[in-house]
């Protein structure tokens, strides 16, 4: 309990504004999960360049092959035949 106490009462420390097992939800800021947001970030305008490149034909293709992709998984999940 106490490194619960000193992490979820550390500056660098979010509040979320929902609770499990009546404990308010947190997460503590720190330089790895920075870096890694960063990464993601970078990585993140890459491949919004890349999009924007593509012609509409090709995004329309990739809209529609992620369209049927999320519905077959669905669909089987659901046990949909």
């Amino acid at each position: 309990m106490r490194i619960y106490k000193s992490r979820f009462e550390c500056e660098d420390t979010v509040h979320l504004e929902f609770c499990v097992n009546k404990k308010q939800v947190f997460f503590t800021l720190n330089s790895e999960v920075m870096g890694l947001a960063y990464d993601i970030a970078k990585l993140d305008k890459s491949v919004t360049s890349l999009g924007i490149s593509l012609p509409e034909i090709a995004k329309s293709q990739y809209l529609r092959k992620c369209l049927i992709d999320e519905i077959v998984l669905t669909n089987q999940i659901e046990g949909v035949v």
